[in-house]
């Protein structure tokens, strides 16, 4: 029996947790204004406003410009912003992975799945011999405060599919 594309299993997984929300988010609503980058208080409300519609169950700022974040999925993501002028203008997104002790698979090859068939974000084995999941977006070409919501609901579903895959144990 021929295995799901995993790109097609994670867009799955993303359009039924995020059903109407991330279609009209990605782009905003019309006539919300381009923002080029984020204050530190701004990103705060952002991840409070999550908070508040369940999104994450709770974040805390570790040091300006780098978030700590658990998703109402259980996943704990990393959030880094990169900072001019004390102001964000690109995100990064990472979430760890420890590959199962009983795996009888390569963890590369795992590795490797995910980026031939997923889209949008990047995953390698760190240091440590987990898996990381990373995600971009750059503010600095000028994005919708809806992009930037779309953009961490998106993540989020992409990192419940990665670690899915990882920990399938095949």
């Amino acid at each position: 029996m021929r295995k799901p594309c995993m790109a097609w299993v994670v867009l799955l997984v993303c359009g039924l947790l995020w059903t109407g929300g991330l279609a009209t988010a990605w782009g905003g609503s019309a006539g919300e204004d381009v923002i080029y980058s984020l204050s530190i208080a701004q990103v705060d409300e952002l991840l409070a406003e999550r908070e508040n519609s369940e999104r994450i169950v709770e974040y805390v700022r570790l040091m300006p410009g780098v978030w700590y974040y658990t998703t109402s999925l259980g996943q704990q993501v990393l959030l880094e912003g990169f900072l001019e002028d004390g102001l964000v203008v690109d995100f990064m997104t990472f979430y760890y992975v420890e590959f199962p002790a009983n795996a009888t698979y390569g963890k590369l090859e795992h590795i490797n799945e995910w980026n031939r068939e997923a889209r949008f974000s990047r995953a390698y084995v760190d240091q440590d011999g987990d898996a990381v999941l990373e995600f971009d977006l750059d503010l600095e070409g000028g994005v919708t405060l809806g992009a930037v919501h779309a953009f961490l609901n998106l993540f989020d579903g992409i990192a419940f599919g990665f670690e899915m895959h990882i920990t399938r144990g095949e």
